[in-house]
């Protein structure tokens, strides 16, 4: 399977390609690019049709986004940014991820598990917005988003984080449709 994505910036696109490398998709990943930068870029372009006509040029299997919310409710905007999916795509799947907040929250969703990979106390991930703290590790350990993606307690995400429970429902019942076997991340030890 190929996926056509847009992603409001690295991290964002980090997290989807170490998903995909924990999930063990049999798929192969293409950043569309956006004019501008970051999710106003990506909205004007998803808005024109852009990002779903190139990937329906380059006859990519599915579309993926994934962008933050920022202050605005999640499931608001994954319900604006899903309605500009072009029809095309609306009928053979697509998957639209909003991290409430930002993606630097999923990443927080079980602070002890990160506060370990980055040697900082899980308190100071333990806030309302972990933005500034989680960015500001991983630059001083040089660590790879992907890297802590795939090594990541997927199962405890989805139980403390509403909007990433919701993107990794959408990524499962896409896979299946598309016949590619996303882990079952809620029972620990079923890896597929």
């Amino acid at each position: 399977m190929s996926i056509g994505f847009a992603a409001e910036d690295y991290a964002h696109e980090a997290l989807l390609r170490g998903l995909s490398r924990r999930w063990g998709l049999e798929a192969s990943l293409h950043k569309i690019p956006c004019r501008g930068s970051g999710r106003p870029g990506l909205t004007r372009d998803l808005r024109q049709g852009k990002i779903c006509f190139t990937a329906q040029e380059k006859g990519y299997d599915t579309v993926a986004v994934l962008v933050d919310a920022d202050r605005r409710p999640w499931n608001e905007v994954r319900t604006e940014m899903s309605a500009r999916v072009s029809p095309f795509f609306q009928s053979v799947g697509a998957l639209v991820g909003v991290c409430d907040r930002n993606v630097e929250c999923w990443l927080a969703a079980d602070p002890d598990y990160l506060a370990r990979r980055l040697e900082i106390n899980a308190d100071e991930l333990r806030v309302d917005d972990p933005k500034g703290v989680v960015q500001a590790a991983i630059r001083a350990k040089r660590i790879r988003v992907e890297e802590l993606v795939e090594a990541a307690p997927v199962g405890r995400w989805i139980d403390s984080s509403p909007s990433f429970e919701a993107f990794y429902d959408d990524a499962r019942t896409l896979g299946q449709r598309k016949g590619c076997d996303v882990p079952n991340e809620r029972e620990p030890g079923d890896t597929r």
